[in-house]
């Protein structure tokens, strides 16, 4: 027998999530977007910070927020989700700078001393 894709524990547990009625950001969708568009083309740290906390503020009251979390990891989500910036299902600080053209995110680069 072989082994459930993660894909397939993904589309599940989101049919879990969606039928549930209990998230936080449910029927959102295109505010959320937003938001990650927003986080996505922010320059500055500041500036990112800013774009993702309306959409941190709600998944700090969300209920399910667990659920979202082993969500994003399993679909290996890029955006903001679970109350964080996420980049291929990996938690990062909404601080984390995206470079949307490449999906790529910055990495600090730390001062010699």
């Amino acid at each position: 027998m072989r082994p459930v894709s993660r894909r397939v524990l993904a589309q599940q547990l989101a049919n879990v999530i969606a039928r549930s009625g209990t998230a936080a950001c449910q029927g959102r969708g295109q505010w959320w977007s937003e938001r990650e568009v927003e986080h996505a083309a922010a320059t500055t740290r500041s500036a990112a910070v800013a774009a993702a906390a309306p959409a941190m503020e709600l998944c700090a009251r969300c209920p399910i927020v667990a659920s979202c979390t082993e969500l994003v990891t399993l679909d290996q989500y890029t955006g903001l989700a679970a109350g964080a910036a996420v980049f291929r299902g990996t938690r990062a600080p909404t601080s984390r700078l995206r470079n949307a053209a490449a999906g790529q995110v910055s990495v600090p680069v730390r001062e010699a001393g």
